[in-house]
């Protein structure tokens, strides 16, 4: 095929084909998985489809650049073929495994297809949906964009990797299928025990296990794997959100006793507090003006320390980004609320080539998040701290001033 598509607007036909059907390019990716199925890599040929579907090869010209662009189409069929059959009921777990095991059973339905296309990325309608849908899943499910993307990429990966592996036995012909089958039986569970006495124990499970797919274990171990982590991630989040140590309220009235309280940290205390936060915690809530109208915005976004600056990325054109451009300064809030950091301090802009490869590089490394990925435009902003305070209860609201004028009032 070559470079001579046609716009969907002009790719219909006006007449029937010579077995009276119209092509499209539904009916063509259609007819290529079927005779990908039948005659397996070789379908894919312009003189194959042609006459398949009763129609001058160069036809195929007006729907497909190229063979290659015809085979992305059937791998993003095969995709749509199981959405479409995907009901999810809102339990992150039960809906991953549920789409999971469905994914592989299309794979299996159509093995020889399945194994030229579960390795590609196709950039189509019907895997974007796939990834806007899984990614959906894990983020309303509690996990952190980062988490989700990691837990999304493995969980793909496995189901592609088992349903390459899984078609391309099943695409195997039968006396060979049987035969690898029988192995386990006729081989491994006559080995004797004193050479192998690992394999002898365990060989009646071996027989009855190994001829069959082991995805749906492999399946429910990353899901296992998975949940864990977001239980990782809340119990993270509680934590946070509790106030140190005994500050925590224990008064069984349910009012705070003043008994309660811890003594008020030194300065030199503090200061070592704040600088262990900004080097440990990923998110920090970040306070804007309009330039103008002085309308308040606040988020909270990802940020790196590299030891007197911050580093923050956002969309260039969000309410965040545009304020942070326009008047080249911000207040961030770092901690909970009875172990606060308040930070004010001046931005400077970037964009991604500004910056630089190093700084970017760092910045995704820290957060998890590479913005220079995305098709939104994004903005880093590095701010430089001018003034820091840090305090918990109210006995240290005295000496909370911990940097005036970008100069720390406390020694090292």
């Amino acid at each position: 095929m070559s470079d001579r598509v046609v716009p969907p607007a002009a790719r219909r036909r006006r007449r029937p084909t010579k077995q009276g059907v119209v092509l499209s390019e539904e009916l063509i990716v259609e007819t290529a998985l079927r005779l990908i199925e039948e005659h397996g890599a070789d379908a894919l040929s312009v003189r194959r489809l042609g006459h398949a579907l009763g129609a001058d090869p160069s036809s195929l010209y007006r729907y497909f650049r190229h063979t290659d662009d015809l085979m992305l189409a059937v791998a993003d069929e095969l995709i749509g073929r199981t959405l479409r059959i995907w009901r999810p009921t809102g339990d992150w777990r039960a809906d991953l495994r549920d789409l999971g095991l469905r994914m592989h059973a299309g794979a299996l339905a159509h093995p020889r297809a399945a194994v030229l296309s579960s390795h590609r990325v196709t950039g189509r309608g019907h895997e974007i949906q796939a990834v806007e849908t899984i990614l959906g899943v894990l983020r309303d499910a509690g996990f952190p964009d980062a988490d989700a993307v990691r837990i999304y990429h493995a969980f793909v990966d496995q189901s592609l990797a088992f349903a390459a592996l899984d078609s391309a036995s099943t695409a195997l012909p039968k006396p060979a299928r049987d035969a690898e089958a029988t192995v386990w039986r006729t081989t491994y569970a006559k080995l004797p025990a004193d050479t192998h006495p690992h394999i002898a124990a365990t060989a009646r499970h071996l027989v009855t296990d190994m001829p069959r797919s082991s995805y749906p274990a492999a399946l429910d171990m990353l899901l296992s794997a998975a949940a864990a982590r977001l239980a990782e991630i809340g119990d993270r989040r509680e934590a946070m959100q509790a106030t140190l140590g005994t500050s925590v309220n224990t008064a069984p009235t349910g009012e705070r006793s003043p008994m309660t309280n811890p003594p008020a940290r030194p300065a030199e205390q503090r200061k070592q507090d704040t600088l262990n936060r900004l080097e440990h915690d990923e998110d920090v809530w970040v306070a804007t003006a309009d330039a103008d109208g002085g309308v308040p915005f606040l988020v909270p976004l990802s940020f790196c320390w590299d030891g007197s600056t911050l580093l923050l990325a956002t969309p260039a054109g969000s309410p965040t980004g545009r304020n942070l451009k326009a008047t080249g300064r911000t207040r961030l809030g770092l901690g909970p609320t009875r172990d606060v950091v308040m930070i004010e301090g001046t931005v400077e802009t970037f964009t991604a080539a500004e910056l630089g490869e190093g700084e970017a590089d760092r910045f995704a490394a820290a957060t998890g998040f590479e913005p220079r990925e995305l098709a939104t435009p994004y903005l880093y902003f590095r701010v430089r701290p001018t003034r820091v305070q840090a305090w918990r209860e109210a006995n240290e609201l005295a000496g909370r001033e911990l940097m005036r004028d970008g100069k720390w009032l406390v020694a090292d």
